[in-house]
């Protein structure tokens, strides 16, 4: 095998020892298991020549709108599940990230970028902490000034909008003509 030299660079060289080894080049099809030991670096931003700098992350997905996509490649016709799901972050020009149901053309769940710390939790008890990371009941709310539950009816064809607001030791209840919200 000769020697190929540091000024060709990473990439180069190792194009080159695939094709000596008669492994595929990097743009072909690989049929087999692949290892990738050390890190990672996937995307159009990723530094060129193997100097990508890493901290403790495995694997990097770098990209102005990075997304992992989970595209089920399972029949039509069979009985398993089907759906593809997305993992989104930083979509235009708004900073989140999200799961993305692919099929249904929905965002089930988003984070915004700067929510506070414990904005949710969900502990291995099943309780929910809203604005808290010790939740010890069932559902836990806590907030710096008078948290509040809010719970709200669409109008739809004959019903009314409905609001309930619980606040401390008060609960507020409120309807609206549907034609008074249009």
């Amino acid at each position: 095998m000769s020697k190929i030299s540091k000024s060709t660079g990473t990439k180069t060289a190792l194009i080159a020892a695939l094709s000596l080894t008669g492994l595929p080049a990097l743009s072909d099809t690989i049929t087999g298991n692949l290892t990738v030991r050390d890190d990672l670096c996937v995307g159009n931003a990723c530094a060129d020549g193997g100097v990508e700098a890493f901290d403790i992350e495995d694997l990097k997905i770098k990209d102005a709108t990075p997304e992992l996509l989970f595209e089920d490649a399972t029949d039509s016709t069979s009985p398993f599940a089907k759906n593809d799901w997305k993992l989104v972050a930083n979509r235009s020009t708004i900073d989140f990230f999200a799961i993305e149901d692919v099929d249904g053309n929905t965002i089930p769940f988003r984070v915004d970028a700067g929510a506070r710390a414990d904005a949710l939790r969900i502990r291995s008890s099943g309780f929910i902490g809203i604005g808290t990371g010790m939740p010890i009941e069932d559902v836990h709310i806590r907030s710096g000034s008078n948290p509040t539950i809010r719970l709200e009816q669409e109008a739809r064809h004959e019903t009314q909008q409905a609001l309930i607001d619980a606040q401390q030791d008060t609960i507020k209840t409120q309807q609206a003509e549907t034609a008074a919200l249009t």
